[in-house]
């Protein structure tokens, strides 16, 4: 005060008020709550949980017991592989060959007939011959959907259907590809040119 006068307070209005709370009962009951809340998440969410390990088993759980949907997948994927497999091997060479074709690494002879006298005469056998073939779904006929550009050393632009030789890896075939881009309301619009600098799509 200002006459310096000291007035203190007595021992039990100073344990109920070192803290704004109300004492330390609070406090302990809060870290309680606390902890228990942590243990409950680590037990829903956590890889390993709050539980002990038992008998030894490792950080990621039981094989048998999968974790995940995609860890549910991944082991029916593997059984059906594992039967699959188990029947092909039951099996004669010839029915397995007619059930899954030829392995990867066999040998094979090939007869072939029309052959050019050229192809005789020049035959190297140091050189391989890359034979290819069509899978069942290429024997009918089908659409191609690709995005291209034109290169800026080909002088002419592209004009819609249009006849263009394609040249993909060993396969080369004619075709006559319907120009198109995308609009701002993400439907396709038919293009009478191939733009300037520009990537367009190909159907």
């Amino acid at each position: 005060l200002e006459t310096g006068e000291k007035v203190t307070g007595s021992a039990g209005d100073d344990a109920a008020g070192d803290d704004g709370s109300g004492g330390g009962d609070d406090l302990d009951e809060l870290a309680i709550k606390k902890a228990a809340k942590k243990a409950a998440f680590d037990e829903d969410y956590d890889e390993t949980g709050s539980k002990p390990k038992e008998d030894g088993a490792a950080a990621g759980g039981d094989p048998a017991d999968p974790a995940s949907y995609f860890d549910l997948m991944k082991q029916d994927m593997n059984e059906k592989y594992a039967r699959a497999r188990a029947e092909l091997d039951a099996m004669d060479p010839q029915t397995r060959v007619a059930m899954e074709g030829y392995r990867p690494g066999s040998y094979v002879r090939l007869k072939f007939s029309g052959m050019p006298y050229e192809l005789v005469k020049n035959f190297d056998p140091a050189s391989p011959l890359l034979i290819g073939g069509l899978l069942n779904n290429e024997h009918s006929v089908g659409l191609m959907r690709f995005r291209l550009k034109r290169h800026r050393w080909h002088k002419k632009i592209l004009k819609n259907k249009d006849p263009l030789v394609f040249s993909m890896g060993w396969r080369r075939f004619q075709s006559i590809p319907v120009y198109n881009m995308q609009d701002v309301g993400g439907r396709y619009r038919m293009i009478k040119y191939t733009p300037e600098h520009m990537h367009c799509f190909a159907t």
